[in-house]
């Protein structure tokens, strides 16, 4: 599905909890008749905010993310219900005025003095929208509502940037999180040391990547051995203009290896399995490459068919660096199960075999129809054979492992969550076979 496009990019605090079902009630009090429908997206606000700046150029949250630094959580009180009305438009906004108690007027200042922007209003008004109405109908909800004096505080914004892409940040956040992306020959074409002043052109494939993590919220730098000794001063305004040249916002450029970097693309190093001093096979990068998901947020995978039930399982659940999860299968696992299949299967086959030509042979005495009978029943207890010896794998594993063995792969995914010494002796296990 298209994400929705806007004008400009926007930050936003998005009310969540039984907050959130309040003002929804509270818009329902607007009698449709009343509400303004005349053109997409109008009539009632289904999805509360007070807006913190509206008008901002950059698509890319990552461009904010210094001045949430400065803002440790935001504090607002409701006030009564007013009207918004523009003399050349043919509806009112109705409103719930908001005061700010601590965060929200600093980091709309913030915002306005550092970033490119578009005012659409010549003051500040904090609100939350309840609905559009039609002009004239609006003077029959204002004033004191149930909501009003209620507070509210929030720990995170959202970010929506112009191509519609949302992305959910924390407020007060100090620790440093940056995927590393080397300069020459993987971000810019390379051929051989030209001078240190002498800049490929980009790789687009990979411009293209950056952009993607921006969207998604995630830091880039550029890792550069460029970005060192007499030339450090020099390099830095040639690399922002390459930046502004290749469609980038510009990045910050460093030489070290920080405890932040939680991932680095570079062309020419070769990556090592962590604590094992074993060089990670090309078919094993892969692998891990197909099963890695970045994601901000709470949000949780339940895909149980893209690899199989157990991958989805680890998947879910989040390890290390909160916006980046790896899980791998098991190699005990797989032997239990692949055992369990194939035992399960023979057995299943000669069970279902016998049985469908016995029950042909008394039905169909000496008809030729018998045989195929017979051929299908033994396929059909292969099959369910397998699928058997399959969980009866899985239950072995658990079981010797000292975990609760489930009913199905699902049951085990939701196991795993609810239990966190469960969780960890199963990653932990897996981690022994390693």
């Amino acid at each position: 599905m298209k994400n929705k496009t806007y004008d400009f990019s926007s930050v936003q605090v998005t009310i969540e909890d039984a907050l959130r079902k309040q003002l929804l009630r509270e818009s329902m009090r607007i009698r449709s008749a009343d509400l303004y429908r005349e053109k997409p997206g109008y009539g009632r606000e289904d999805d509360p905010h007070v807006t913190v700046k509206y008008g901002i150029h950059s698509t890319y949250p990552t461009e904010i993310k210094p001045y949430l630094r400065e803002v440790d959580k935001i504090t607002i009180k409701l006030g009564k219900v007013s009207l918004f009305s523009n003399p050349d438009s043919d509806y009112e906004v109705v409103k719930i005025d908001i005061i700010d108690k601590g965060g929200l007027r600093k980091l709309n200042r913030l915002i306005s003095e550092n970033l490119e922007h578009t005012d659409s209003f010549p003051e500040y008004k904090p609100h939350i929208t309840l609905a559009y109405v039609k002009k004239g109908t609006g003077k029959n909800y204002t004033g004191n509502s149930p909501l009003t004096g209620k507070t509210y505080e929030a720990r995170a914004v959202t970010f929506t940037g112009h191509e519609g892409n949302r992305v959910d940040m924390d407020l007060g956040e100090t620790q440093e999180q940056f995927i590393g992306v080397d300069f020459d020959g993987t971000l810019a074409k390379y051929d051989g040391w030209k001078g240190w002043d002498k800049l490929g052109k980009p790789v687009k494939a990979m411009v293209n990547k950056v952009k993607e993590e921006l969207k998604k919220g995630n830091d880039v730098k550029i890792f550069t051995a460029r970005y060192s000794g007499s030339g450090r001063d020099k390099i830095k305004p040639l690399l922002a203009k390459w930046c502004e040249n290749a469609g980038l916002p510009v990045l910050e450029v460093t030489n070290e290896k920080t405890p932040g970097m939680y991932e680095l693309w570079d062309d020419r190093a070769k990556q090592v399995i962590g604590n094992r001093g074993i060089f990670k096979a090309a078919s094993e990068r892969k692998r891990e490459e197909l099963m890695t998901i970045t994601k901000t947020g709470n949000e949780v995978y339940e895909d149980l068919g893209l690899i199989d039930s157990y991958r989805a399982a680890h998947r879910s659940m989040r390890m290390g660096d909160k916006h980046l999860s790896k899980f791998i299968n098991s190699p005990e696992l797989m032997k239990d199960r692949a055992k369990g299949t194939v035992l399960g299967g023979l057995l299943g086959a000669g069970v279902g075999g016998v049985s469908a030509g016995i029950g042909a042979l008394a039905r169909l005495g000496r008809n030729r129809a018998a045989l195929p009978v017979a051929a299908g029943g033994a396929a059909l207890g292969a099959g369910l054979g397998t699928i058997a010896g399959q969980v009866k794998g899985d239950v072995d594993y658990l079981s010797r492992k000292g975990l609760k063995p489930q009913k199905s792969p699902k049951a085990l995914l939701g196991y795993l969550r609810a239990n966190p010494e469960a969780r960890k002796k199963y990653i932990d296990d897996y981690d022994g076979e390693k």
